[in-house]
């Protein structure tokens, strides 16, 4: 990647909420290690089923989340945008792919395999990995309260002192 084209990778870095915490320095190290990707509407960025070797980050575009679903058959189940973090947990747990995962719009996405976290410095690796837990943690509270909500019918759920709202 030339330095014209690793400044515009680096721009999109910068506006993006989890890479929001590193410096200039470091987010030239990832763009070093990890893997900066342009998809057209309908490209496969993941494949459901396949191994996870890495995480990626929406930095802009728009995705659909799409389940093999034995009597439905391929069936859309979320669509995400810019912002977040897709297929952090099987590349943590290193477990097969639960969904595919389509550009809807024209999306750029960067990625970083976990073998290549090892070559960061461990200051890195550790603000990377406390960036995993927080998004993880956020995507954990927004299933939860949406399950709730589902489950028991409420307009809302307060999570930690197990108050309904009105």
């Amino acid at each position: 990647m030339d330095q014209v084209e690793q400044s515009k990778w680096k721009t999109l870095l910068k506006t993006n909420d989890f890479f929001g915490v590193f410096s200039d320095e470091e987010l030239d190290q990832f763009l070093n290690v990890g893997h900066a990707s342009r998809y057209r509407m309908h490209e496969y960025i993941v494949k459901e089923n396949t191994q996870a070797k890495k995480f990626y980050v929406i930095l802009k575009g728009k995705v659909d989340i799409v389940k093999e679903i034995a009597v439905k058959g391929k069936t859309q189940i979320s669509s995400l945008e810019a912002g977040y973090v897709i297929g952090e947990i099987a590349m943590l747990l290193s477990e097969k792919r639960t969904a595919t995962v389509i550009a809807g719009e024209e999306t750029f996405v960067f990625s970083i395999e976990a073998d290549e976290i090892v070559h960061l410095p461990v200051e890195m690796q550790a603000k990377l990995y406390r960036q995993l837990a927080v998004f993880l943690s956020k995507k954990l509270k927004s299933l939860s309260r949406a399950s709730a909500e589902q489950l028991l019918g409420l307009s809302e759920w307060y999570l930690g002192d197990g108050k309904y709202g009105s």
